[in-house]
């Protein structure tokens, strides 16, 4: 097995216009960073949150250098995060055994990343880089009442960097390592009015040649080849009023890694792909974050996001070559291009009732907009085994011989086809919370969402096959002269309304010390698989989870140990899975994925988690 190995060299640094302000002398050598989350939004310190919550700070961050939201893999209890191969940044995510495998734009996965409030509206480019980030929040279990849209497994938080005021500073990092790999990282701050306006301004751009020997065309691939640039203006005219105006912008050119070939042994190092698997991620993103105090009792914050792009991903999903002894598919080239654009508001309202009673209800809407073209190029392999000397034109006349293999293998001509997709999703939800303080260590708090969601979808097909093989330095993916019979061609429509709960009690019994129990669902709408290639198979039905969770978090020896644990039953009901299966009979030629329900099922554990 061949492992990259990176030496980093990072440099950080800030130079205040102003002295900064030390806090009262103390001697917290041994104490535990604490760190604020917003797991039931609301600031609070991880050790108050009743429920379970792995919470990364500054200097929890610095310590682990990372380079992207992979990095944190294994760092919390039952948490995976994966890639996916299919796409640039695609995450494959996990908590709690419930995650999602598959990269198409059309399912939002069961566990959200959000960023800055902003739920991204796939798995694409879900690996984010971490340099600009202040602190990262995993919420085990269902998140979908107060934080989250579909989040059945849970969700990871990710809040950056704010501009500052009045501090004129930068942070900057470089990097360097075997297969070339080269990293820089910055961001300046730069304040514009005093206590009332800032500027922070930030750019990465991370490269790196691929460690996969490819022995059929040389070489190696899965390069890396992404750059960011992030700009930030923070305006605060008075002391009740914050905003935040972001736009980010996202070219990723990283190649794929390469899929491993089942003839091949059992080295994923070294490929016999025989094609190039060029990618192209556009990201522009805007978002306006506000924050204004009403009054003593009363917060209104307003989470405003536009997000569009395009996604242009080749792939050699046989990881073979033309000549060799794969069976039964010698070659199966698909290329994907992806336009979407996502928009989402959340208008969030928090307050206090009384000294003891909080309350908080809000509004979310989100609407996206796919268009999904699929060139597809595949040749079908089979082992005939036929006598020597017979080829296997001798059998059916469209076939050949394997070129370098002979009549072992015989192959059916080039299927081509072009799929034309779409779907157009609005989605609203109510949701509201109150909790209750009866006594300084004794909480209560209840929650509730309406969910009303509605997709429109569209499939249809074209056969370009002529029964004849591609000519050398023939366009694998150009149809244009080639003929354009039509297949399957349907529409989808259809909605869901739910509403999910989530309670808990928590009760600190002393000090350093507390106990709690929850109860959350979980909803993630139905809808259709944007790969399926008829009607009948194209829709899926909703799934629902429920968890109940027991737990306790502490602290000891001052604050030098936390010590926190946790049990969990966790039920799903119809849970979605991805499922590749053989085409129809007389379907036009390409890939058939539809996406099945499947029964209850029921997952317990325990966690525990010191520092």
């Amino acid at each position: 097995m061949r492992i990259t190995k990176i030496l980093l060299a990072s440099i950080v640094s800030t130079a205040p216009l102003t002295p900064p302000a030390f806090a009262a002398e103390e001697d917290s050598a041994n104490m535990i960073e604490e760190i604020v989350v917003t797991s039931r939004r609301m600031n609070e310190s991880v050790q108050d949150v009743p429920l379970s919550v792995t919470a990364f700070g500054e200097e929890r961050i610095s310590q682990l250098k990372p380079n992207t939201l992979r990095d944190f893999d294994g760092l919390a209890p039952n948490v995976y995060i994966g890639m996916n191969a299919a796409g640039p940044g695609n995450s494959t995510i996990y908590i709690r055994g419930v995650g999602y495998p598959g990269s198409e734009k059309t399912q939002s996965p069961q566990v959200a990343v959000i960023v800055d409030d902003v739920q991204m509206g796939s798995s694409t480019g879900a690996l984010i880089d971490v340099f600009d980030v202040e602190s990262i929040e995993i919420n085990r279990g269902p998140q979908g009442v107060l934080f989250g849209r579909n989040t059945i497994g849970g969700n990871i938080v990710v809040n950056r960097v704010k501009p500052q005021f009045n501090e004129l500073g930068f942070a900057l990092s470089l990097g360097a390592g075997n297969y070339d790999s080269r990293n820089y990282k910055a961001r300046v701050n730069i304040p514009l009015i005093d206590d009332t306006l800032a500027l922070k301004i930030g750019a990465i751009k991370r490269t790196q040649d691929g460690f996969y020997d490819n022995l059929t065309l040389g070489g190696e691939q899965g390069d890396i080849d992404f750059q960011s640039q992030t700009v930030a203006l923070r305006w605060s005219p008075n002391d009740s009023f914050d905003a935040i105006l972001t736009y980010d912008r996202i070219d990723d050119n990283t190649e794929i890694t390469p899929q491993d070939a089942l003839f091949d042994g059992d080295n994923r190092f070294k490929t016999f792909a025989d094609k190039d698997t060029p990618t192209s991620l556009e990201v522009d993103q805007i978002a306006l974050r506000i924050n204004w105090d009403i009054n003593d009792n009363l917060t209104l914050t307003s989470i405003t996001a536009d997000n569009s792009g395009t996604d242009d991903t080749e792939s050699d999903f046989d990881g073979a070559f033309i000549n060799s002894a794969n069976s039964p598919i010698v070659q199966l080239h698909p290329k994907r291009v992806q336009d979407f654009d996502y928009f989402s508001q959340e208008l969030r309202l928090n307050g206090s009732i009384t000294d003891t009673l909080d309350f908080m209800v809000g509004y979310t809407y989100f609407e996206s907009d796919l268009d999904y073209v699929q060139f597809t190029n595949n040749v079908i392999q089979v082992p005939f085994g036929l006598p020597p000397g017979v080829p296997c034109n001798a059998v059916i006349p469209i076939l050949r011989d394997n070129p370098a293999l002979g009549n072992a293998f015989c192959q059916f001509p080039n299927q081509r086809s072009t799929q034309n997709a779409g779907e157009e999703v609005e989605s609203s939800a109510y949701f509201a919370s109150l909790t209750w303080r009866p006594t300084d260590d004794l909480e209560f708090l209840i929650g509730a969402r309406l969910i009303d969601e509605e997709k429109d979808g569209q499939n249809s097909y074209l056969d370009h096959s002529t029964g004849t093989f591609d000519l050398p330095g023939q366009g694998e993916h150009d149809f244009s002269a080639a003929p354009q019979v039509p297949g399957a061609s349907y529409t989808v429509s259809d909605d869901w309304q739910e509403t999910i709960t989530t309670a808990s009690a928590s009760w600190s019994f002393i000090d350093n010390a507390r106990v709690y129990a929850s109860y959350s669902e979980g909803f993630r709408s139905g809808g259709f698989s944007i790969r399926s290639v008829n009607a009948s198979t194209a829709p899926y039905d909703p799934e629902d989870a429920e968890q109940i969770e027991i737990g306790l978090k502490s602290e000891w020896l001052n604050g030098a140990l936390k010590f926190n644990v946790a049990y969990y039953e966790l039920e799903r009901d119809g849970g979605q899975f991805i499922s590749i299966i053989t085409l129809p009979a007389s379907s036009i030629p390409g890939t058939n994925t539809i996406i099945n329900n499947g029964g209850k099922s029921e997952t317990s554990g325990w966690e525990i988690e010191t520092s």
